[in-house]
């Protein structure tokens, strides 16, 4: 479990420096018609890619197979967003498209194998943090379903903040969780 440890410092370091640039350089990524969306979130999702194979060899648990090959298919959608799909107007919505479908999907597991099964142990953090993925869906609906060119860098940018967001409240959650159980194993005592 020492290893697992060590992944999690990491993850912790990696995730708020990730969210601290995605702040800082929102504007510059959507400069030239968002001329660098596939190069950042295709790392961010390459990166989930890597954590849903790394983790599940880590820690050696059989039900973490499905894991192993959500991670493969993450890495997939990263080499087509990073490698194959250029920097250019007419590919833009496949990028956002490609995104959007992602997040989808990802909050959509999200909500099912982590807050439901929280919600007796944590239930204000659990409803707290399904609603954060209800909003993601939103915007990620949002950036699929955007109409022209101007709407979906709108889209795009708000969605890049939203990245940020998620990548702080994505290592907060477990602490918050944990703290809310406590809390409740203290009032009942």
């Amino acid at each position: 479990m020492e290893k697992l440890k060590v992944y999690k410092i990491i993850k912790t370091c990696i995730f708020v420096i990730a969210a601290i640039l995605l702040f800082v350089f929102a504007e510059k990524i959507m400069e030239n018609n968002g001329a660098l969306i596939n190069g950042v979130v295709g790392t961010v999702i390459a990166y989930y890619g890597v954590e849903g194979i790394i983790v599940p060899l880590i820690t050696r648990k059989d039900d973490q197979i499905p894991r192993i090959h959500s991670g493969l298919i993450n890495l997939l959608i990263a080499v087509i967003m990073i490698l194959l799909l250029e920097n250019n107007i007419s590919e833009i919505r496949v990028v956002c498209s490609l995104w959007g479908l992602w997040s989808i999907i990802r909050e959509g597991d999200e909500i099912f194998e982590e807050s439901v099964p929280k919600f007796k142990k944590a239930p204000v953090t659990a409803i707290l943090d399904i609603l954060e993925s209800i909003i993601v869906i939103y915007f990620s609906i949002a950036l699929v379903c955007a109409k022209d060119l101007e709407s979906l860098l709108h889209h795009a940018h708000v969605h890049i903040i939203l990245l940020g967001i998620e990548l702080l409240l994505e290592i907060t959650w477990d602490h918050i969780y944990h703290f809310e159980e406590f809390l409740r194993k203290r009032l009942k005592k």
